[in-house]
């Protein structure tokens, strides 16, 4: 497998996973501040995969 295509899979089973847990989190948490920061949470863990995927992606096309 080519690195391009670890980096996809990597970032799909992360992003799978952090949505099942912000979903959880949001179903089951009471506290306002937990959903809160889970979703804070969530989003850095979005954005920095993205952010990853890209950079391997501009990578391999060189």
């Amino acid at each position: 497998m080519t690195a391009l295509a670890i980096s996809i899979f990597t970032a799909i089973i992360i992003l799978g996973a952090a949505t099942f847990l912000i979903f959880w989190t949001l179903d089951n948490v009471k506290s306002e501040a937990l959903k809160t920061a889970g979703i804070i949470i969530y989003g850095f863990c979005f954005i920095t995969t993205v952010v990853t995927l890209a950079v391997e992606v501009i990578k391999a096309s060189f």
